[in-house]
């Protein structure tokens, strides 16, 4: 099929799957009623999360396009504590496992690998079962070890040694706490350069992360196991052409843009950061049509490659308030790293918590420091966030907050989703 019968197939694929939309699901009928019937993609207005979580009730659903009759339901809500529920078909739930098993067989994973799933189960979670399937529908002969990440660690190292897995795929949280555990209760039931191969998947895996795992693990190479959310599905595959942390579009199955987060331009040119917004072709049942996924992302390739390549640059700029103060996690990890070029921070945690009659904000940074160095870095750091964000009513003595408060922890100190296994970026203690 040449390039221009491929585009027009492409553009009949997008408006009859608009069409359903349009006619089936209340949120979107309401969403495109000042619209025509013929639209582009960019004519669409960006979906606000907010009022997507909103309009996906329970009871009297004004985002599903039918009742609920068979597939699955999930529960998401790890790094904001607020849950959304997200329904798949039995037909698309299968599509989208076959769709990432073709993706995952092209990838580097190898005849006889032994691969230990340390994701989360249960509990709504679609992890586990969904990394479970896809891997099992690979064309790749592997053995699949079903240990998950609720299992307490010296089980899981019992039988990665004694089943001699080589190959472990989870979250980073839950990576780092295999690896910090695994350095800290040496000698372990197994050899170190047995791990050659990780696999991550759920959050964002930053270069300090990476560095530590190699270190544990000497023989390691580390991969992209998929990008995907629970309410877009999925989003991008990973094989040997890709880089740390880039992807590849799934051509005619889902479209992917990078939105200028000031201007809502849709940046088409390489190299220029933006918000990731996606459009699920092949979901029905419960639509992302144009859904802002949280993350910032970047392409990597030119316009007219066909699996374009695209970067995830980690969460788009999430907020939380603190007294009167609006506070941004993207200038908090601005001015920790302003400190030391060197350290590269970003797995820090927001605290807030109501004490007494003022907000307390506390910064909880997983991050190894002698104590002399928290003494010179902690106050510094403290002072630049005030200067940046808060200090502007601080600084008139006004006191309608507790002074920010600083935490140097482990990486296993860092608090987490029990239920999913994901860190939390804010905690908020006052509801």
């Amino acid at each position: 099929m040449n390039t221009e019968n491929k585009a027009k197939t492409n553009e009949q694929t997008f408006n009859e799957f608009l069409g359903f939309v349009r006619t089936h699901s209340p949120f979107y009928k309401k969403l495109y009623s000042h619209l025509p019937q013929t639209v582009t993609l960019e004519d669409l207005p960006l979906v606000t999360p907010r009022d997507y979580k909103n309009a996906n009730t329970l009871e009297n659903n004004q985002i599903l396009t039918s009742s609920v009759q068979d597939g699955f339901i999930f529960k998401s809500g790890g790094t904001t504590s607020e849950p959304k529920y997200t329904y798949f078909s039995k037909e698309e739930w299968i599509e989208q496992i076959q769709v990432n098993a073709a993706a995952i067989s092209k990838g580097p994973l190898e005849k006889g690998d032994r691969v230990a799933n340390m994701f989360f189960a249960g509990a709504l979670h679609g992890a586990y079962l969904f990394v479970s399937r896809f891997l099992e529908e690979s064309t790749k002969k592997i053995i699949i070890l079903p240990i998950g990440g609720h299992v307490d660690i010296q089980d899981a190292f019992s039988i990665i040694g004694a089943l001699k897995s080589n190959v472990i795929v989870g979250s980073p949280t839950t990576l780092m706490r295999f690896a910090e555990s695994y350095e800290k209760n040496l000698p372990a039931p197994f050899d170190r350069h047995q791990i050659n191969k990780i696999f991550f998947a759920a959050e964002t895996f930053f270069d300090e992360q990476r560095k530590k795992l190699t270190q544990v693990f000497p023989n390691l190479q580390i991969y992209s196991l998929g990008y995907a959310s629970n309410d877009g599905g999925i989003l991008g595959y990973a094989d040997t052409e890709c880089g740390f942390n880039e992807h590849k579009i799934f051509r005619g199955k889902v479209i992917i843009e990078i939105i200028d987060e000031k201007t809502g331009e849709v940046i088409q040119e390489a190299g220029r950061e933006g918000e990731i917004v996606t459009t699920n072709l092949f979901r029905r049942l419960m639509p992302t049509v144009r859904y802002p996924v949280g993350d910032k992302g970047m392409w990597i390739d030119s316009p007219e490659v066909q699996d374009r390549k695209f970067k995830v640059m980690g969460r788009s700029q999430q907020s939380i308030k603190v007294g009167p103060y609006m506070l941004d996690t993207d200038i908090i990890s601005r001015c920790l790293n302003a400190y030391s070029q060197e350290m590269q921070i970003d797995f820090f945690q927001l605290i807030v918590e109501r004490i007494g009659l003022k907000d307390q904000l506390t910064i909880r940074v997983a991050w190894e420091i002698s104590a002399e160095e928290k003494l010179r870095a902690s106050p510094w750091i403290i002072q630049k966030i005030e200067d940046e964000s808060l200090g502007k009513l601080q600084t008139k003595n006004m006191q309608v907050t507790h002074p920010i408060q600083m935490e140097w922890v482990a990486w296993n100190q860092m608090e987490i989703n029990p239920r999913t296994g994901k860190i939390q970026k804010i905690i908020d203690k006052r509801t």
